[in-house]
Formats: C-alpha cells, sequence, structure tokens
C-alpha cells in the first residue's frame, strides 16, 4: 500500500534504525484520520483514507499540516484491510441521480448490493481488520521522529 500523503511504499518506509516502520510493528499500517469528538479508530470501522507513513502522519497533524486534522484525530495501527464498497453517486434506471442525505449527496454501497451496478464511484471503502488504537506522540517519539504539535484530543482510550 502506499502513503496518502507522499505515495511512499508503506511496507518500504524505514525509521532511523533501517528497519521498516511495517516490521518494526508487527506487519501494520498506521491508519489516520479526523475525530473531532475524540473517538478512536474501531475495529471493523470503514474508510475510504490509504495509509500514511509515519514521517506524513507527523507532519499532516503538526501546524501547517492538514486542516482536516486540526481539530483533533485518531491513529491506529491496522494489521489488514478487507474491500468492502464504494463511496458515489448512485442513478436510476432514467439516469437521475439519487442523492443521500449527506453534504455530497453520496452512499457508500457494498460490493454485492444490488444498487453497485448503478454507482458512479469517487472512492473505494476498506474495512479496517485488527485495529490497535496508538498515540501518534508516542509512536512517533518512539521512533525517533519530532513529535506532533497538534494535540490528538484525547483520541486513545
Amino acid at each position: 500500500m502506499r502513503c496518502q500523503v507522499d505515495k511512499t511504499d508503506t511496507y518500504e518506509n524505514t525509521g532511523q534504525d533501517g528497519r521498516t516502520y511495517f516490521s518494526a510493528w508487527g506487519e501494520r499500517h498506521l491508519f489516520l484520520q479526523r475525530s473531532a469528538d475524540g473517538r478512536p479508530i474501531e475495529d471493523g470501522e470503514l474508510t475510504m483514507s490509504p495509509p500514511v507513513c509515519l514521517p506524513c502522519a507527523v507532519e499532516s497533524v503538526s501546524e501547517g499540516g492538514c486542516p482536516f486534522l486540526r481539530r483533533g484525530y485518531a491513529a491506529a495501527l491496522v494489521q489488514r484491510t478487507e474491500l468492502w464498497g464504494v463511496n458515489g453517486l448512485v442513478y436510476d434506471g432514467d439516469l437521475q441521480p439519487h442523492l443521500s442525505d449527506s453534504k455530497d449527496g453520496m452512499w457508500n454501497v457494498a460490493y454485492g448490493d444490488p444498487a453497485a451496478r448503478w454507482v458512479v464511484a469517487a472512492g473505494e471503502i476498506v474495512r479496517l481488520c485488527g485495529v490497535t488504537p496508538v498515540d501518534l506522540a508516542d509512536l512517533a517519539a518512539q521512533n525517533g521522529l519530532l513529535q506532533p504539535t497538534v494535540e490528538h484530543r484525547g483520541a486513545i482510550q
């Protein structure tokens, strides 16, 4: 898998000790997502976000990083992802869109759902399996990186 920020290979990205983060973390990938309410990433959760390498995760939550993460974020190490479905606009047989109640009008549609053949997909959705919530500041410190400067606001439980 590739880092969503700099597209480096998350299997091969290495720390200061020369070991890959992937092997040092028990063959798990780092996922990061917005969590303004402090809720951690949970096992079985669905996401459209790819994994992120540790240096990019630290930069993303630092001042001047990703504006979506400034109000809070959650980080987790994930053993594997499973394909679940797609996010997109659902059309009917007359090619009229059926908008959801979400801001963008998009639907999450599982593979195998009869509506899947009528979706113009905007992104793929995966299920996160084997999730272990982590404190990004601790993970950065353990791997010799500067700690993030934006508070995670209780995303670890």
